[in-house]
């Protein structure tokens, strides 16, 4: 009996040791609770004015909407609130617009959860908190909502800001910010140019100083190169005791062009002017003396400007960042980054993440082994942030194409490049006519509506905008997209815009109101381009998933998906009427007065280097043009029918005959890239553009 009560005794203490551990377990599982609880919570909607401080008003509407978003749906507390400011001809529009139902409703539907757009609007507008900033969230449209800004709130501010002036906005920290402005030439005048750059760079820096972040002014001079070698060996025939007695130039300009007429035409002057380069690289006192005295002169002249406009800079000039080109270079080579030019022997070079967009590298180290400006300018980035430590650095420059993606309309030939600015050439003239202002990153892509009266530009800024083209002027602003926005088209009616983008979708709008009326999805990878049919029936879309896709324009579905391609589709046009008999010539080996096949027809062309031709309404393949050595970039149907042409990074534009499949006509367009072809039906022209920052315009007539 011992031995059977010490057993139930050892029983019942392991019993009260497991409920004890079950109890404290039970405590920290209703502790987890708790904390997943809190965490699940939105985060509550807190204003505070600040005495001192402005309101970004913008901020504030965007934190409250955040709050909604998380009351209404706790699972997407973390979605952005997409806020934006509608077109001012918007009926009935608030003072902002929150665009966030549709990015929630997808993911919604990704779940499983049947619902639309609209009726997660409205469960947004329903869950806003009390507040003093908004007054009330009305629903608009497919899922957009308006936000009503309370009069209470505009008066508070209002009454702020004449009580105690312009006040700074709150920031989340301080940064230390690099502003690079002016950079003029030694030896040359400051041109308009310099002057603009530096009055844009100086009322940046003010802006950020009057934020609160630490702002460091920088004048990157051009005070090195071949053209010092030439200065300095007529500094030496014209001034040979400038050693001890500084040389009396007066114009530095004029001793700049007398320095030049010699290089050009007295080759033992040349020869000496590349030695006294040598010399100034490798450190020779005497000749970096001279360089001395010629930059004085050119800092001189430059000060009494910088005076005159109240700008105080520090220089820190190409110079200054010689020797650490070498450390660059070795760097990059060791992540892999420099690579040898398969075009050009010996030199090297370093691609960017732009390269989609501009499809121009950095020359890195040229054949002879000599670096370049982009090494210099790779050394002073990597300079300012690794060693100056800045957290922002800011470069004010002139404007300049990288590519041109190019549509005719007219007599106008509008560009869009990697620049922001869509610009407008007369195409006749070829005179300049107009920029247009509004994009905040790379123009990708530009249509006409059928009359010309309208103009759309699709942007890396994700934003779409539509050109009134008799005012130059933008009339609104199309937004949905959630990524680059790669290519645009109208329908023929001038009523929808189609428009393809990096966010995997194709999203028509309405043109009269801007509104987004239907996403369209199955692609999986980037759209590039879109195309619309002359009765607007149907569209195309080509994409990064090696497919081109057709579209019912009346019900959004997917008719066909066409593959052929093995890589990237760069573009897709639809065919004209007229290229019926060529085509049925093509698919039958034989003309005929009556085509069997009726089309719809497309082509559609890619980084695999061909062309394919397709029946859209069987979607089946037809035939394939091949003869490009590299990318083909575009496409552009001749108005008869008979004739396709394409524009490669073969540099070459080429005219195909459909009916024989063979290419009649190969010529060398460009100097670069070709990246973009159009055609004016009207004037039976060509314009071609390329990343050779040129624009060209061939007869075919």
């Amino acid at each position: 009996m011992g031995g059977h009560d010490a057993e139930m005794e050892f029983a019942s203490d392991s019993f009260k040791a497991l409920v004890k551990e079950n109890g404290k377990l039970k405590y920290q599982l209703a502790h987890l609770q708790q904390t997943l609880e809190e965490l699940r919570k939105p985060a509550e909607f807190k204003f505070e004015d600040k005495p001192d401080l402005a309101v970004d008003t913008m901020r504030v509407v965007a934190d409250l909407m955040r709050s909604t978003i998380g009351i209404a749906f706790p699972e997407f507390a973390d979605v952005d609130p997409s806020i934006t400011i509608p077109a001012a001809k918007v009926k009935n529009a608030g003072s902002y617009q929150c665009n966030a139902a549709m990015n929630i409703n997808n993911k919604l539907k990704k779940q499983g959860v049947k619902s639309n757009p609209r009726e997660v609007a409205q469960k947004i507008a329903d869950s806003l908190p009390e507040n003093p900033v908004v007054d009330k969230l009305e629903v608009a449209g497919p899922g957009f909502i308006n936000v009503h800004v309370a009069k209470s709130f505009v008066q508070a501010q209002t009454n702020k800001l004449l009580r105690k002036g312009a006040l700074a906005p709150p920031i989340d920290r301080k940064l230390k910010v690099i502003v690079d402005f002016s950079s003029p030439n030694i030896a040359k005048e400051m041109h308009v140019g310099h002057l603009r750059s530096t009055i844009i760079g100086e009322s940046i820096s003010r802006v950020l100083e009057f934020a609160g972040h630490e702002t460091h002014r920088v004048n990157h001079v051009g005070d090195w190169g071949t053209q010092f070698g030439m200065l300095i060996a007529h500094l030496k025939d014209e001034f040979p005791d400038y050693k001890t007695k500084a040389p009396p130039i007066g114009d530095l300009q004029a001793f700049y062009k007398a320095s030049k007429v010699l290089f050009d035409q007295d080759e033992e002057f040349k020869k000496r002017a590349y030695g006294e380069t040598v010399k100034l690289q490798s450190g020779d006192p005497d000749v970096t003396l001279a360089w001395q005295l010629i930059c004085d002169v050119s800092r001189r002249e430059f000060q009494d400007i910088y005076n005159r406009l109240d700008v105080t800079i520090e220089e820190k000039g190409e110079s200054f960042y010689q020797s650490r080109m070498q450390g660059v270079v070795e760097e990059l080579t060791k992540k892999g980054l420099v690579i040898d030019d398969p075009e050009n022997p010996g030199r090297k070079i370093a691609w960017t993440s732009a390269r989609e967009q501009t499809n121009i590298p950095l020359i890195v180290v040229k054949s002879d082994g000599a670096y370049t400006y982009d090494t210099s300018d790779l050394a002073t980035l990597r300079y300012r942030v690794q060693e100056e430590k800045a957290d922002w650095v800011v470069y004010v420059v002139g404007q300049s194409q990288c590519s041109a993606k190019a549509e005719m309309q007219s007599r106008l030939l509008t560009l869009g490049s990697c620049s922001i600015l869509p610009k407008v050439w007369d195409f006749e003239s070829g005179e300049f006519e107009r920029t247009l202002k509004g994009h905040t990153k790379a123009v990708n892509n530009l249509a006409f509506d059928k009359e010309g009266r309208m103009l759309a530009s699709c942007s890396a800024d994700t934003t779409i905008k539509l050109w009134n083209f008799e005012t130059y002027t933008c009339v609104k602003t199309l937004q949905g997209h959630e990524h680059n926005v790669s290519g645009v088209c109208f329908d023929p009616s001038g009523d929808l815009l189609i428009s393809a983008s990096r966010d995997k979708t194709v999203r028509v709008f309405e043109v009269a109101t801007g509104l987004c009326v239907r996403i369209l999805e199955g692609h999986t990878e980037w759209v590039r381009r879109v195309d619309v049919s002359a009765d607007g029936a149907f569209f195309v879309s080509g994409s990064n998933d090696h497919t081109v896709r057709v579209w019912d324009a009346k019900s959004g579905e997917c008719r066909h998906v066409l593959t052929g391609h093995d890589h990237v589709v760069e573009d897709v046009k639809i065919a004209p009427q007229s290229a019926t008999p060529a085509i049925n010539t093509l698919v039958l080996g034989e003309e005929t007065s009556e085509p069997r096949v009726a089309g719809p027809f497309a082509a559609s062309g890619g980084r695999d280097r061909i062309i394919c031709i397709w029946d859209v309404s069987t979607g089946q393949e037809l035939g394939r043009l091949v003869g490009h050595d590299n990318w083909v970039r575009a496409l552009a149907w001749h108005p008869g029918g008979k004739y396709l042409l394409s524009a490669s990074d073969d540099k070459t534009v080429r005219v195909w005959d459909i009916a024989t499949k063979r290419c009649v006509k190969s010529f060398p367009a460009h100097s670069h890239f070709v990246s973009a072809i159009a055609m004016q039906p009207k004037a039976m022209s060509v314009a071609t553009g390329s990343v050779d920052l040129k624009v060209k315009f061939w007869d075919c007539s």
